[in-house]
């Protein structure tokens, strides 16, 4: 999996590791993410009880875009 940072059709960007299946791609650890006086501050992207265990599986559809993150994001 390769750390990317992903935008989803409802305009919210999320940073996560992924990988790609046929028909879903899955978001492992997802999180929001904003910059607040040149910090990185993230939150949770789903509510811990929605999600099995670390990772969830969405259809590729909902996917716009997405980018590989700054090796320094991505340790």
């Amino acid at each position: 999996m390769t750390v990317q940072i992903v935008r989803l059709k409802d305009g919210s960007d999320v940073i996560c590791s992924m990988e790609k299946y046929p028909d879903v791609v899955e978001l492992d650890y997802p999180m929001m993410f904003s910059l607040v006086n040149q910090n990185l501050v993230l939150q949770h992207w789903l509510p811990l009880g929605v999600m099995k265990g670390t990772s969830v599986k969405i259809p590729r559809e909902e996917i716009v875009c997405t980018q590989r993150c700054h090796a320094k994001i991505a340790l």
